[in-house]
């Protein structure tokens, strides 16, 4: 059977009663996007559409049916099970990717429930998520900054074409290394909520606002150099503006600031063996920070400074190593 495809631009069935609407998966799924989802981000609703899809392909094969009706409980927890035990060809789903699929299918089946009363009751009622281990921390070591701050450094000493920018690059290292910010919100950061010693109204994951977010002197020492001397040759606009950009003075984007970290990865392993390289992602500062942060203040004060909405979401950041869990539990007892 040919992958069933969710339309977007379903007209708005609102206004029809119940015996007038289809009652197929296909638009209910379709006038959900539409109705609930439309107005989301443009990641958001790229993701649900893609879960809705996977969803309801299968739920056509598995239950031989496109009617609504045929979704009761049982269907939904063979779809976890099918998604939990894909074919071996396919790699495996790890349990917070299903658990983030599920979440799709959750909610919309809750809402087609609550709009029009499916046969069997809410078919996702009682669906647990899958248990999910805490993710292994992903920072970095002393020593692995320090080489990072080092090729930063370097890089400045032999950058010297007109279209290269090492002061920019080495100020979003430090600013993600001092902060904890994610690269997205570093990018979508005004050059008027720079105040010098800290950032002001940060806007941070899950919408929240930060009123400030403050500048260690060593980070905000590197953002001042770039705004004196690399932002002008970006701009001729000074004073307007996203803080930090990218080519021809545009914002500067996620997937450029992941760019930039592989020239600085590179200029760190350039002199090293191959067991001591280093592999830069953003996100790392994020961890390493925040590590540093609940070893030396203790965990409520990482969570303050995270931007993260509830203190559980913080454990993930400040994790053992497996290595570290191994020295703790042999050196128990000495």
């Amino acid at each position: 059977m040919n992958d069933v495809i969710i339309r977007t631009d379903f007209p708005d069935l609102g206004h029809l009663g119940n015996e007038d609407r289809p009652d197929t998966i296909q638009a209910w799924a379709s006038l959900y996007l539409t109705s609930q989802v439309a107005a989301g981000s443009v990641a958001t609703r790229k993701a649900k559409i893609s879960d809705l899809r996977r969803f309801v392909d299968w739920y056509v094969r598995a239950t031989g049916s496109d009617h609504i009706d045929a979704w009761s409980r049982s269907v939904t927890e063979a779809y976890q099970h099918e998604l939990l035990n894909r074919t071996p060809r396919d790699r495996p789903l790890k349990a917070s990717t299903i658990n983030r699929y599920m979440a799709t299918v959750k909610v919309f089946g809750s809402w087609l429930h609550r709009a029009r009363p499916l046969l069997a009751g809410n078919p996702v009622e009682k669906v647990k998520d899958l248990a999910v281990d805490l993710p292994a921390w992903m920072g970095l070591t002393d020593r692995s900054v320090l080489r990072l701050k080092s090729s930063c450094e370097q890089l400045i000493a032999i950058s010297t074409k007109s279209n290269q920018y090492p002061i920019r690059d080495a100020a979003v290292f430090w600013l993600l290394l001092y902060t904890g910010l994610r690269a997205g919100e570093l990018c979508s950061l005004g050059i008027d909520q720079w105040e010098e010693t800290y950032l002001s109204r940060v806007r941070r994951k899950g919408k929240r606002i930060i009123e400030q977010v403050p500048v260690p002197r060593e980070a905000r020492a590197w953002v001042s150099r770039y705004i004196d001397e690399d932002r002008p040759r970006l701009t001729d606009r000074p004073l307007f503006g996203k803080l930090f950009l990218g080519r021809n003075g545009n914002p500067l984007t996620t997937a450029f600031v992941c760019r930039i970290f592989i020239r600085i990865e590179r200029q760190a392993n350039s002199r090293v063996p191959e067991s001591e390289r280093i592999r830069l992602r953003p996100h790392m500062l994020r961890h390493t920070f925040l590590r540093r942060i609940t070893e030396k203040h203790g965990i409520h004060v990482a969570h303050r400074m995270s931007g993260n909405v509830t203190i559980r979401n913080i454990f993930r950041y400040v994790m053992p190593s497996p290595k570290e869990v191994a020295k703790y539990a042999e050196n128990l007892f000495e």
